[in-house]
């Protein structure tokens, strides 16, 4: 009878347990859609339009080039002062490390948003909108990023997640080929990146974007009804990819272990799929605030949404999803592909100390904030990929 009440309190715990992970699932995809990916759309949406407003308005392709030369410096620069700043500023002096790494994110996010802009504008000029042009935007994009072997690169909120944790990494920056810092090969692979990798990622999002806007632009000419339907696809889509991802995952992982090139494979499938609901998402929520905002003050609307939405992104300790976080492989995380929000009902809170050796994911990488299923590596390289997250 003893063995009997035994089984049964284990299988009401084990219950009982499941159910509080459900609850938190649920909570987590909550906040993902409906308050963080918001937040990352709208610091990205009015820092767009702040540029719009102050440099060079009256000539788009001067305001495009300067987007695109001043983003590939900052973008560059990381690479460059990362080791003296990761051995600089320190978590174990909280105030300047907060204030800086703060800053940082700032910087580079802002540059991330200008590499954007600057080469989106310079397109628009130069080949214009169409279908045809948007196909092999998609096309040329994708087959580069996968000849690569750099697709998971696309991915962006709400598929994927930077949590502000102190961890050692904060300023790494990874290249794509991995080479010894300092030498020519290093300077080499940091402009490949900066220019060639990260116009194929906006290429593929281009393709996608320009493809979706113009087919429903045919269906549908109000565009307030195209940016609901826009919207509610995209978190129909969403809800499915986070029902599916465990299963998704541990194939990747199975994958990964007896058929490498298979994982690969499956993985960029996976990845377009979730990259495609991220851009459905984006430019749902991107036209809707664009009509909620019409007739309001440019200026300080568009200064007040900034400076919220970073804010709101720091308080909540997720700012660093802005940054700009280096280049990922395809195929090379043992766990297996990972497209889910972090455990964010439970790590908001979670004291930032307890946090600081924690492991979660970006780009589907291995990942968790609070579980501790996956041990985290020993070297620099596997301590920025543990560091980031998904």
């Amino acid at each position: 009878m003893f063995q009997v009440c035994k089984i049964r309190t284990g299988c009401c715990t084990r219950r009982s347990n499941m159910a509080t992970a459900n609850t938190e699932r649920a909570i987590d995809i909550a906040l993902v859609l409906f308050l963080f990916s918001p937040l990352v759309i709208c610091y990205w949406s009015s820092t767009w339009t702040i540029l719009d407003l102050y440099l060079f308005p009256s000539n788009q392709i001067t305001s495009g080039w300067v987007s695109v030369c001043v983003s590939i410096s900052i973008m560059g620069m990381t690479f460059l002062v990362q080791s003296r700043l990761n051995g600089y500023i320190r978590p174990e002096q909280p105030v300047r490390y907060v204030i800086v790494t703060r800053i940082y994110t700032y910087v580079t996010a802002f540059a991330f948003v200008n590499n954007w802009r600057g080469l989106w504008m310079l397109m628009d000029t130069y080949s214009g909108v169409t279908l045809t042009g948007a196909c092999w935007n998609l096309f040329g994009g994708v087959t580069g990023l996968v000849l690569l072997r750099a697709y998971r690169n696309v991915l962006a909120p709400p598929g994927a997640w930077s949590l502000d944790v102190n961890t050692e990494t904060h300023f790494t920056v990874l290249t794509l080929f991995r080479s010894k810092r300092g030498g020519i090969f290093n300077v080499i692979d940091v402009v490949f990146c900066v220019t060639v990798v990260s116009t194929f990622v906006l290429l593929v999002w281009r393709g996608k974007w320009l493809l979706l806007q113009l087919s429903l632009a045919l269906v549908l000419s109000n565009n307030l009804w195209q940016a609901v339907i826009t919207t509610a696809a995209a978190h129909v889509l969403q809800l499915v990819l986070y029902i599916t991802q465990f299963p998704a995952r541990k194939l990747s992982a199975y994958l990964h272990t007896e058929r490498p090139i298979l994982q690969v494979v499956f993985d960029n499938v996976w990845v377009f799929i979730t990259c495609y609901s991220s851009v459905m998402y984006w430019q749902g929520m991107w036209t809707l605030a664009r009509l909620l905002l019409e007739g309001s003050p440019p200026d300080l609307t568009q200064w007040l949404i900034h400076i919220i939405a970073f804010g709101g992104l720091m308080v909540l300790r997720l700012s660093t999803t802005l940054q700009f976080p280096g280049y990922f492989i395809d195929g090379e995380f043992p766990q297996g592909l990972v497209l889910t929000p972090p455990y964010v009902s439970t790590f908001l809170m979670t004291p930032s100390y307890s946090l600081k050796n924690s492991t979660e994911t970006f780009h589907g990488m291995s990942v968790t904030t609070i579980s501790t299923e996956i041990p985290s590596p020993d070297n620099a390289t596997g301590d920025i990929l543990e560091s980031t997250h998904m």
